[in-house]
């Protein structure tokens, strides 16, 4: 398998970063499914141990797309 990603990392205020990325595979043994995948992860600062995270993603595998979705709520310890 042959691929690359491509991405970028913002931080639109002090307390929310965004992170955007495309992905894809290609095949040298000549398979025709090229997978692709591309995603917004989204994190948002509430507090100095704690964070609020929220990641929209598509992807297409052979010949199927799908769709998701996460809500996180990250504690750090």
């Amino acid at each position: 398998a042959l691929g690359g990603r491509l991405g970028a990392t913002l931080d639109p205020t002090a307390r929310w970063r965004v992170h955007a990325y495309f992905r894809a595979l290609g095949s040298l043994s000549g398979d025709p499914d090229r997978p692709r995948w591309a995603g917004l992860e989204n994190r948002f600062t509430l507090g100095r141990d704690l964070a609020l995270r929220f990641d929209l993603a598509r992807s297409r595998e052979h010949g199927r797309l799908f769709n998701a979705a996460t809500l996180s709520l990250l504690w750090y310890l």
